[in-house]
């Protein structure tokens, strides 16, 4: 949880199995919280789904003890990707839904992240609120949960698989061939069932989840086995999912490696196509300087939000666009998802992919990415830190100096007792100076702290 003393982090709650909040007992008191936020009659229930993790049962089924305790049934989604659970609350009679998931984190890690009845990310007062509600409740720390039986894993999970599926068809058959890398982990369920529909020929690699393998050497944040095996079969493109499926990472036919704007261009690109999208693009502080630049130089509107999709979607639905995401590939396409869904994006490339004579390198070719360079600096207390005098002189010096050839965001991490350096130039040499000097600044004013 790292030094925010909020219950909740910028991505739900997470943390290590077997150490508080990621217990059984505790799961069993969110369930609580939440009927005592959520429950408005009788005859509610809640989605319940998980990732590939083999901690996720057991939390499952305290909180479903929980959650009847509290008087709301529960369906159990079995394994699925986030987005999907999101969704399948969002399209059924469900009050909220929860998903076990520590997304891209090692399977040691678990957590819980909650939606209301619209499949949408809670505010942050109804997260205090939650917060609040199970601090008040107790439990006995010897406490057996009751195995609940729940429906069947695939009772629900049409509602979000038959959606993607229905999507898939609209595309039909491409010739193109791909490598789907599935993180050992969530999207691991349904990937096969979209894929085969939509690619000629198709190789899926990480998809032998054994509960303790999720995002191991794999996935969105591993992807040097997915660009290797793309090369080695001369693939068209390799698409990576993280643990829990909301983030998606392209591989090129080169094997070169994408990020969150390179997707976030081709989606626009491919939705601007005859003079179909007008809106603009939502990223944030960290989105390459090049993204803002092309977007520039074609007079769409970019805006920059703070690190987070929360305020990525906000910033959507303020605006009214479309399209945003993270560098991460967290990546939001509101004309048919409210959150980031790597299988529903994937379907969205490859159908822009499919319609052009070009092969995805050449469509990105006018995209220049600046060199980026990135630092976590660990310091005593980030916000601090950030506040003093020195590091923000330095700031001031080095962002009149970059001017229009780059570009400088330091900032205080909400998850970690660090600061975030980020310099973008040109001239690679150059933003590894900047970052060097900043971090050396940063450092100098936390050793002032102590």
């Amino acid at each position: 949880m790292g030094t925010n003393s909020r219950l909740f982090g910028t991505d739900g709650i997470r943390g290590l199995v077997g150490k508080d909040p990621i217990t059984p007992q505790f799961s069993y008191r969110l369930g609580i919280a939440l009927t005592k936020v959520f429950k408005k009659s009788a005859s509610q229930f809640a989605c319940i789904g998980m990732d590939s993790r083999s901690s996720g049962p057991e939390l499952a089924n305290a909180m479903e003890c929980g959650l009847s305790a509290g008087g709301v049934g529960s369906v159990r989604l079995g394994v699925m990707p986030t987005p999907g659970i999101a969704y399948t609350t969002r399209h059924t009679d469900a009050d909220f839904g929860i998903a076990l998931t520590a997304s891209h984190n090692p399977a040691n890690c678990n957590g819980f992240k909650v939606f209301n009845e619209n499949g949408e990310k809670l505010s942050l007062e109804l997260e205090d609120e939650i917060e609040r509600a199970s601090r008040d409740t107790t439990d006995d720390e010897d406490q057996k949960f009751e195995q609940f039986a729940g429906y069947p894993d695939s009772w629900q999970e049409s509602v979000y698989s038959q959606y993607l599926k229905s999507l898939a068809k609209q595309v039909g058959k491409t010739s193109l061939t791909g490598v789907i890398d599935c993180a050992n982990g969530a999207t691991t369920t349904i990937a096969p069932l979209v894929m085969t529909d939509l690619l000629h020929e198709v190789c899926f690699i990480g998809n032998q989840p054994d509960g303790n393998n999720i995002n191991e050497d794999c996935g969105s944040t591993q992807p040097a086995l997915l660009a290797k095996t793309v090369t080695d079969l001369r693939a068209d493109i390799g698409i990576a999912f993280d643990g829990d499926g909301d983030r998606i990472l392209v591989v090129d036919e080169t094997g070169r490696i994408l990020s969150g704007d390179h997707i976030l261009y081709m989606l626009l690109e491919d939705a601007r196509s005859n003079n179909q999208y007008t809106g603009g693009v939502v990223s944030t502080q960290v989105s390459n300087f090049g993204l803002e630049t092309i977007l520039k130089s074609k007079r769409v509107p970019f805006v920059r939000t703070d690190v987070g999709d929360r305020h990525v979607t906000d910033a959507l639905e303020d605006k009214d666009w479309l399209i945003g995401g993270e560098p991460s590939g967290h990546i939001i396409h509101r004309s048919y998802s409210h959150t980031g869904d790597g299988l529903l994006i994937a379907i969205c490339l490859l159908d822009a992919l499919s319609r052009s004579e070009k092969r995805l390198r050449e469509r990105l070719e006018p995209l220049k990415l600046l060199p980026q360079v990135q630092f976590s600096v660990p310091v005593t207390n980030p916000k601090v830190c950030m506040n003093h005098k020195e590091l923000t002189k330095s700031i001031r010096k080095i962002e009149s100096v970059v001017a229009e050839s780059g570009r400088v965001v330091v900032r205080a991490s909400g998850t970690e007792s660090v600061v975030r350096v980020m310099v973008e130039h040109e001239k690679a040499d150059v933003a590894h100076e900047i970052a060097d000097e900043l971090v050396h600044v940063v450092q100098s004013c936390d050793y002032v702290q102590k």
